[in-house]
């Protein structure tokens, strides 16, 4: 039986195949140290409920798949990557039940929480900028969410994507989303 020995470049690797390997404590770690990461790139696409719920589901496949996962030369970057792959996927499927459910509601504005008068203008900012986010390709937008919570290694790893695009994605999408923001603003000003 051949044994593959590996170059441990991140902490989290000799972690990781401790997990693989069938170890739920180390299973656990892993979600422990990489689970925040996870709930706030899920939550920037959603909710936290539902990135909660996504990055659960996530975890729970992947370690009924975990006999099955092959790590790589990066074991930490490559399970990382895969769980965010997983995470995302459940949360579209959990984005996609809620809007088939709630075709049919009528949505009440009067029981949501009005802002008080001093958080208003940041709100209305982060509402441009999300709008803005939203308005890009997918490609785009994906790339640009995962670098607000992993490294550029990660994202490659995870969407299994060459270094380049990955960075000229992100570079178009930064660039699109201040042209974006400004025409907004400025608009907004104008009116």
């Amino acid at each position: 039986m051949k044994t593959k020995t590996f170059k441990c470049d991140d902490p989290l690797d000799e972690l990781v195949l401790t997990a693989l390997a069938g170890d739920e404590g180390a299973w656990g770690s892993f979600i422990e140290k990489t689970g925040p990461r996870l709930i706030a790139y899920l939550a920037a696409r959603g909710n936290l409920d539902d990135a909660e719920d996504a990055a659960q589901n996530a975890w729970s496949n992947a370690w009924q798949k975990a006999s099955t996962f092959d790590p790589g030369d990066s074991p930490a970057a490559n399970l990382r990557g895969f769980v965010f792959r997983i995470g995302i996927n459940q949360l579209i499927s959990i984005q996609r039940r809620k809007r088939a459910k709630s075709l049919g509601d009528d949505f009440d504005l009067e029981s949501r929480d009005r802002p008080n008068d001093e958080n208003l203008l940041l709100q209305e900012q982060l509402e441009i900028m999300r709008e803005c986010i939203e308005a890009l390709p997918e490609a785009q937008r994906t790339v640009m969410l995962m670098r607000m919570k992993m490294s550029e290694s990660e994202v490659v790893a995870a969407l299994e994507i060459q270094s380049g695009t990955a960075a000229s994605r992100y570079s178009r999408a930064r660039k699109d989303v201040g042209a974006c923001i400004e025409r907004k603003l400025n608009g907004g000003r104008q009116a």
